[in-house]
């Protein structure tokens, strides 16, 4: 089992709750005596912790935007330079209606990349799509195959 790498955005969370947890602990006392106390931190600590997600979602959502943003070829290319993305930009592509069986040379590359954090990807990608089924790729015997008829030839 890998362990979770912590990010940025994990570090924003935590400051969150944390700083949630103090202020709610000092409004709650002041207003509230030792029972306030409590309860203020319980709840800054949620609300903290909600708060300490947003740069998260706004970066997601500005990484979408920036994707539907671009036209096809230069998304391809960035399929190429930018990897640890690339469960993005395919579901983008398959959206605009690319072909699926265009992708499976790709992943294949990846897994047989000599970068361990290429294949990591790599392996990723398979694992998204076995769960998904949007990217219907299964890995056979060391070969990688395509379930749906119409990208197996």
């Amino acid at each position: 089992m890998r362990a979770t790498m912590f990010t940025i955005f994990h570090l924003f969370e935590l400051m969150g709750a944390v700083f949630g947890i103090v202020a709610g602990a000092a409004a709650g006392k002041v207003w509230f005596g030792w029972v306030g106390l409590v309860l203020g931190g319980v709840t800054g600590f949620f609300v903290g912790g909600v708060l300490g997600r947003l740069p998260y979602a706004i970066a997601g959502e500005i990484l979408k935007r920036n994707l539907k943003r671009c036209d096809v070829a230069t998304l391809r290319s960035r399929l190429d330079r930018e990897y640890y993305i690339s469960h993005l930009i395919i579901a983008q592509l398959l959206v605009r209606g690319e072909p699926i069986e265009s992708f499976r040379d790709y992943v294949a590359g990846l897994r047989r990349s000599d970068s361990p954090d290429r294949r990591r990807f790599g392996e990723q990608l398979l694992r998204i799509s076995e769960y998904s089924g949007h990217i219907p790729f299964i890995l056979t015997k060391g070969r990688l195959f395509c379930r749906i008829p119409s990208c197996q030839g």
